[in-house]
Formats: C-alpha cells, sequence, structure tokens
C-alpha cells in the first residue's frame, strides 16, 4: 500500500515537472519565433528601401510606361531574389512584373 502510495505521488509530480518544462520550453520557442520574424520584416523592409532608392529604378519609374518597366525590371526583379513585384507608379496604378520561374536550391 505504502509502495502505491508513493507511486502515485511520484506519477503526479513527474508528470507536473514535465508539464511545466514542456509549457517552458514553448514560450521559449514562442519568443524566439517572434524574434527571428521581426528581425525578418526588418531586413524586408530594409531591401525594399535599397532597391526603392536605387537611381535605374527612380528613372525606370519616371516613364510611367507600362511595358518599358515590364521589360526592364526583369534584372532588378532576378537580381532580388524576389518571386514577383508590383510597382506603384503616380498616378497610383499597379504595373505587375512577370513572375520569375525559380527551382529550389535544393533542388538544384
Amino acid at each position: 500500500m505504502l509502495t502505491a502510495a508513493t507511486l502515485i505521488i511520484v506519477k503526479t509530480r513527474m508528470s507536473q515537472y514535465v508539464m511545466d518544462d514542456l509549457s517552458t520550453r514553448l514560450e521559449d520557442e514562442s519568443n524566439l519565433y517572434q524574434r527571428v520574424e521581426q528581425v525578418r520584416r526588418l531586413q524586408s523592409e530594409q531591401t525594399a528601401q535599397l532597391i526603392a532608392n536605387q537611381p535605374s529604378l527612380k528613372a525606370l519609374m519616371s516613364t510611367n510606361d507600362r511595358l518599358t518597366v515590364q521589360d526592364a525590371s526583369e534584372a532588378i526583379l532576378n537580381s532580388s531574389g524576389a518571386d514577383c513585384w508590383c510597382w506603384k507608379t503616380q498616378p497610383v496604378r499597379c504595373l505587375p512584373s512577370t513572375p520569375v520561374q525559380r527551382t529550389s536550391p535544393l533542388l538544384r
């Protein structure tokens, strides 16, 4: 009887320990994921700003010609690593570029 009671107490404490440990680890992983996501967003914003401030892009966008923008944007699209672009012009209209077909780096 004493052995059964001891086993029940040990089982209860171990279950609580495991749940506490799991909860702590999940919270830590969630915090880490949030930090990584913040850095990724910041890097994306900085990349967009760098690309937007290129003189060649500014000259290209000043043409306000859809076909010119689509033809000339292919080089910028390829060098950026993005899958597609949407160019916003003045007056505001969206000039989508043609999507780039890429293979996964793992398949190369």
